[in-house]
């Protein structure tokens, strides 16, 4: 497949151009990736595709923004390891960021540590989500993990 702006030959499996960024797509198919080999056969999504919705008779996915996209984007490309990116709402609302984006326990986790430690740890935690929150959601949402270990 060509892309419509550049001219240059890309995988027909892909959203964007990887060389000038044009949406070349504009419906989301494929599949959440559940191996290693489809994670390193995806290379750039219109929108990640992160899992199923099943409260209607057919499955819906869910996609995350534009900004996040890219940077999964990134990590894909790096074979889905750790990629750092500092992202400012994690860091400074870290315990709020992650109950919104959907990581609910790692939410809860901060919570309660701060509350503990009577808000001594917050600094930490701040660090914490600023520095990997952005993986954090790539792995809750392209992989499908909640917890570091799971």
């Amino acid at each position: 497949m060509d892309c419509p702006k550049c001219s240059k030959q890309i995988n027909s499996a892909l959203n964007f151009c990887p060389y000038c960024g044009e949406k070349v797509k504009t419906e989301i198919t494929p599949p959440a990736p559940r191996s290693m080999q489809e994670l390193e056969d995806i290379t750039s999504h219109d929108a990640p595709i992160v899992g199923e919705n099943n409260s209607q008779s057919q499955s819906t996915y869910y996609v995350v923004e534009d900004y996040y996209a890219k940077r999964f984007q990134k990590i894909d490309q790096n074979g889905g390891n750790y990629v750092f990116f500092w992202n400012w709402y994690a860091a400074l609302f870290s315990p709020l960021w992650f109950l919104v984006k959907g990581m609910w326990v790692k939410g809860l986790i901060f919570f309660v540590i701060a509350f503990l430690t009577s808000g001594i740890a917050t600094l930490f935690i701040g660090i914490y989500g600023g520095s990997r929150g952005t993986y954090d959601l790539y792995l809750a949402k392209v992989k499908r993990k909640q917890m570091w270990f799971m």
